[in-house]
C-alpha cells in the first residue's frame, strides 16, 4: 500500500521518471588532454600528461515523449588531472 503510494505520487512531474528503452543521447563534447615527453638521457625520460585541461562539461539528454522531444538530463565534469612521471632504463 505505501508502495502504490509513492510510486504513484503525483507531485512528481513525468520527465522525472526514467522510462524504460527511452533514448538516452550524449551531446558533442571535446575535452582537451595533452601530454609532454623529454628525454632527459638515453636511459631517463619524463613525462608530464594533462587529462580535461579545459574543465569540460558532458551533457546527456533524454527523449520524453513521443514526438522525440528531448530535455536535458545529466551533467558531468570530470576533475582536471596532471600527472609527472620519470621512466628510467636498467640494463641493456
Amino acid at each position: 500500500m505505501a508502495r502504490d503510494l509513492f510510486v504513484g505520487c503525483a507531485t512528481r512531474a513525468a520527465r522525472d521518471v526514467i522510462v524504460p528503452f527511452a533514448p538516452i543521447f550524449s551531446e558533442a563534447t571535446g575535452p582537451l588532454d595533452a601530454s609532454v615527453f623529454f628525454n632527459v638521457t638515453p636511459n631517463l625520460r619524463l613525462d608530464v600528461q594533462g587529462y580535461n585541461l579545459a574543465a569540460e562539461t558532458a551533457r546527456t539528454s533524454q527523449v520524453i515523449n513521443n514526438d522525440l522531444v528531448t530535455a536535458p538530463r545529466s551533467w558531468f565534469v570530470a576533475d582536471r588531472r596532471l600527472t609527472l612521471s620519470l621512466r628510467a632504463r636498467f640494463g641493456g
